[in-house]
């Protein structure tokens, strides 16, 4: 078992937070009672009184605002340090990938143009630049010519030539 001794202690700490404030009360309360004095041209015994009033009001807000406040301190001294063991399996994950399904995208060898009535060669560099909207495409030659459209000097005549 773990032995552990203690020790408690108490504290009266002063509050210092608020001590500006506390002085600027005190100076507006001084600056009240002129004020007063001066407004209502008040006798010596008058004077005095509101003084006294100004003083002790003075008096309880300082209270209020520095008064002190206890603070515990505890300390704990432990003999034995405390040491946990903590088994955890390992587990072995193996990643199997998946089969991949094959894209069903045709392939064509001869691609038109709409917009100049051409056509071409998948691997020709001019059918390349044809866009997609304007693209017409095929495997047979008799498409194309059945459409009146016209071969293209680059890939398709070069081929004949050679």
């Amino acid at each position: 078992m773990e032995n552990s001794t203690s020790s408690v202690r108490e504290y009266s700490v002063q509050k210092t937070d608020n001590v500006v404030i506390a002085l600027l009360l005190g100076i507006t309360i001084v600056c009240g009672v002129i004020v007063v004095s001066l407004l209502f041209s008040l006798n010596a015994l008058q004077q005095a009184l509101v003084v006294l009033i100004a003083i002790i009001l003075f008096i309880i807000i300082m209270f209020s605002l520095l008064g002190t406040s206890k603070v515990k301190v505890i300390k704990q001294k432990i003999e034995k340090p405390v040491v946990q063991i903590v088994e955890k399996p390992v587990v072995n994950t193996v990643y199997v990938e998946k089969e991949r399904k094959k894209l069903d995208i045709p392939h064509y060898e001869y691609i038109g143009s709409m917009q100049t009535r051409t056509y071409h060669l998948r691997t020709c560099r001019l059918g390349k630049l044809v866009k997609k909207k304007y693209q017409l495409s095929n495997n047979s030659l008799e498409f194309f010519k059945k459409r009146k459209f016209r071969p293209c000097k680059i890939c398709i005549l070069k081929q004949r030539k050679v």
